[in-house]
């Protein structure tokens, strides 16, 4: 169920945060659970790695009952660079890759 992506913070809390949540940013169903809120809430105060993953289980099981949405494709990325700019390689995950390799000549 879950494979939407997991940047910029490495796990399942981003995309629960923003698809789930009633307040989402990008939960476009209006899909509302206080269940499923509670869980991502203790989610977002957890720190332990296993508990933060049996959570995270806990969220798909409740939510695919539900079937809040089903995400094909989303993104909402534009991406623009001066000449100037080196070395930046447009992905889907957006700014959150660029390094120290990207450079701008002055």
């Amino acid at each position: 169920m879950y494979s939407f992506g997991t940047i910029p913070r490495g796990d399942t809390g981003y995309f629960f945060n923003q698809a789930y949540k009633k307040d989402g940013a990008i939960n476009k169903g209006d899909y509302n659970n206080s269940n499923v809120d509670a869980l991502i809430n203790q989610l977002n105060h957890t720190v332990d790695v296993k508990e933060r993953h049996n959570i995270s289980n806990d969220i798909i099981k409740l939510s695919s009952r539900d079937v809040p949405n089903s995400y094909i494709a989303y993104n909402d990325q534009i991406v623009a660079a001066n000449s100037k700019v080196k070395n930046y390689k447009v992905t889907p995950e957006g700014i959150y890759l660029i390094d120290y390799r990207t450079t701008i000549e002055r």
